[in-house]
């Protein structure tokens, strides 16, 4: 079982993986035969992928008082 997610500036981001890493070990505990729980981050965010697959970029993205660094990037990305 995946659980795929942004980090961007979401406060209960380590709540997230903390959830997931018990669910994990609740699964263990529980079946014969565990099934695999992981968590899948894209940090800052899914964006990033998107550019680093379509351009060379070395900018950092981080929040700002008016972008999130997805804000940020998808008006990069708009511009390819």
């Amino acid at each position: 079982m995946f659980f795929v997610f942004d980090k961007d500036g979401h406060e209960s981001y380590d709540r997230a993986l903390d959830k997931i890493s018990g669910l994990q070990q609740k699964e263990l505990r529980r079946r014969k035969v565990p099934i695999n729980v992981q968590a899948i981050t894209s940090v800052p965010c899914f964006e990033l992928w998107l550019l680093l697959h379509n351009c060379y970029s070395d900018k950092p993205y981080h929040i700002t008082e008016r972008r999130s660094p997805a804000d940020s990037l998808i008006s990069d990305l708009k511009k390819l």
